[in-house]
């Protein structure tokens, strides 16, 4: 936002899952804000009278449920003009498909991140998934693994965070913008760290539920080798 707002005039759109209204308000300081509310799973059809119960379990056990064209389904929504728009840029392929820019007709840029389909994935290979769970994941990666070309199709450019990430895809323009920068070439300008040092930092949001996950699997598969390569 702050890189697009510093030479063109930006308007921000939230697609949020129900929260509070003015919860996002004046989010990065946008001049034109809006927030859209994006109903889940549980607020539809039968799920919506098992909500007061447990809003919370009804939520996501109805989102596991429901097939993902209703979970990526474009949010129905008075007003929303994308014609006046230049281009439209979208964090997320999911944010895009549910803010309706896919196929809106104006040029679209979509900043995928992890691809959805293998997200679902790396979480049917983590140990301990009860077969239920594993049922549910194995339904959701096929439907996504055939939304996800069908959708790409409509940007004019996507972001991958790594190479491998497209390899099975085809269109004509792609960039990687991975998580961590990494060029070997800057090592030198880097501080030289104190021989002494034993410490690792984790950087990030524990609540994040892939972060903790991320942590949980560098201590069981990574960390083991680490203490092979320096047992000190």
């Amino acid at each position: 936002f702050e890189a697009l707002s510093s030479a063109y005039e930006v308007d921000l759109l939230i697609v949020a899952e129900f929260v509070p209204p003015g919860y996002f308000e004046d989010l990065y300081g946008a001049k034109n804000f809006r927030q859209e509310d994006y109903a889940p799973a549980g607020m539809r059809g039968f799920w919506r009278y098992l909500r007061p119960l447990n809003r919370n379990i009804v939520d996501r056990v109805s989102a596991a449920i429901a097939t993902r064209e209703q979970i990526y389904k474009a949010n129905e929504v008075n007003g929303r003009d994308y014609a006046k728009y230049d281009v439209v840029v979208a964090r997320y392929l999911k944010t895009a498909a549910r803010a309706g820019a896919i196929d809106a007709g104006v040029p679209l840029l979509i900043d995928i991140d992890d691809r959805d389909d293998f997200v679902i994935k790396k979480r049917l290979e983590e140990s301990g998934l009860n077969p239920a769970m594993k049922m549910l994941l194995t339904r959701q990666h096929q439907q996504v693994a055939k939304l996800f070309p069908k959708y790409i199709q409509s940007a004019d450019h996507l972001w991958f965070v790594t190479a491998g990430d497209y390899d099975d895809l085809r269109h004509p323009s792609v960039s990687v913008l991975p998580n961590i920068p990494f060029v070997p070439n800057s090592l030198e300008a880097l501080p030289a760290a104190a021989k002494s040092n034993k410490t690792l930092l984790f950087v990030g949001a524990a609540e994040h539920r892939p972060n903790s996950r991320g942590i949980v699997q560098f201590i069981q598969r990574s960390w083991p080798l680490v203490l092979v390569a320096v047992p000190n």
